[in-house]
């Protein structure tokens, strides 16, 4: 009996903000291809492709972008697929006192998620589709999938603190809860190699 194929979606800066709210910088430092391994039953799936969705923060300034671009070497390193959004600059303002401010706003993220998602289910590139992420914009994606896809599972893997809703826990037909222990055994090498360029763990993530 053939393995069943999990692709696993990973929303990088819901997973990103509910790491950091736990407080310990180490656990950002994640493979996110031990931590699929460690998910999937090993008996009957395997994983075969995983693909992280983030942005680069120019805005956070220079060395946030360099832990991150850090971050994106290693993922691709272990053959995960990154595609990246961008950041807007917007301006907003109060209407009370009529003061205003800059506000950057992750774009591209949700809508590049609920493309890679329903393409791969139209192309048969899945049996069993693992979401990280709490985000409950990505529901009509996952909606139409399991529509027009019955035969395929939906997983809805939730970060850290970031409970599901209960319109995914609806969908999928599992549910999982990721938390600081499992997170701990799934760190990227302290060092590596990747296009011919030596990377580092980030001093601020060892």
């Amino acid at each position: 009996m053939s393995k069943k194929r999990a692709v696993f979606y990973v929303d990088g800066f819901n997973l990103y903000h509910s790491i950091k709210d736990l407080k310990n910088d180490r656990l950002k430092w994640l493979s996110l291809d031990r931590l699929a391994n460690l998910l999937i039953p090993k008996r009957d799936e395997y994983v075969a492709t995983i693909k992280y969705f983030s942005a680069l923060a120019p805005h956070r300034g220079f060395s946030s972008v360099k832990r991150h671009e850090a971050y994106i070497a290693g993922l691709e390193s272990e053959g995960v697929q990154c595609i990246l959004g961008r950041f807007k600059q917007q301006t907003r303002g109060c209407k009370s006192c009529g003061a205003s401010w800059k506000q950057h706003e992750e774009k591209e993220t949700d809508v590049n998620i609920a493309i890679q998602m329903v393409a791969d289910a139209y192309d048969n590139e899945f049996d069993l589709c693992y979401l990280i992420s709490a985000d409950t914009d990505l529901v009509p994606p996952l909606e139409l999938i399991k529509a027009r896809h019955p035969a395929k599972e939906i997983i809805a893997v939730s970060p850290p603190n970031r409970p599901h809703g209960q319109h995914i826990r609806q969908i999928a037909h599992r549910s999982l809860k990721l938390n600081a222990n499992q997170l701990a055994k799934c760190r990227l090498p302290a060092q590596f190699i990747w296009k011919g360029r030596h990377y580092s763990c980030p001093p601020d993530y060892t």
